[in-house]
C-alpha cells in the first residue's frame, strides 16, 4: 500500500484525549474506524455515498505491487511496537494522569 496517513480524519475529541495522554492517535486502538478497499475507479463514488450519509470519509491511498512494503508519504510505514492506549489507561488508573 502507498498511503498518506496525514489525511486520516481524527475526531477533535480523540485528538484532545490523545494529547492529554501523550499518545499518537493513529498508534492507538481504533474502535469506530473503518478502512474500505475498492476498485481504483470506484473510490470517488464510494466517498460520495458515505459523505451523503454524513459519514466523514477520505481517500488515503492505494494498493501497490505485491511484495512491496507499506509506504506512508514515501517512507516505509513502521507501526507502533505496542498500543499506547493500554499504557495511558494504566497511568490514568494509577492516578498518574488526572
Amino acid at each position: 500500500m502507498d498511503v498518506d496517513l496525514s489525511k486520516v480524519i481524527i475526531d477533535s475529541a480523540v485528538a484532545e484525549v490523545s494529547k492529554l495522554f501523550g499518545m499518537e492517535p493513529l498508534d492507538a486502538i481504533s474502535e469506530g474506524t473503518l478502512l474500505i478497499a475498492s476498485e481504483p475507479g470506484a473510490a470517488t463514488k464510494v466517498l460520495e455515498i458515505l459523505r451523503k450519509k454524513g459519514i466523514p470519509a477520505v481517500d488515503i491511498g492505494a494498493f501497490t505491487k505485491k511484495g512491496r512494503p507499506c509506504w506512508d508519504r514515501g517512507r516505509v510505514f513502521r507501526p507502533a511496537d505496542r498500543d499506547p492506549f493500554w499504557i495511558a489507561f494504566s497511568r490514568a488508573l494509577s492516578g498518574e494522569i488526572h
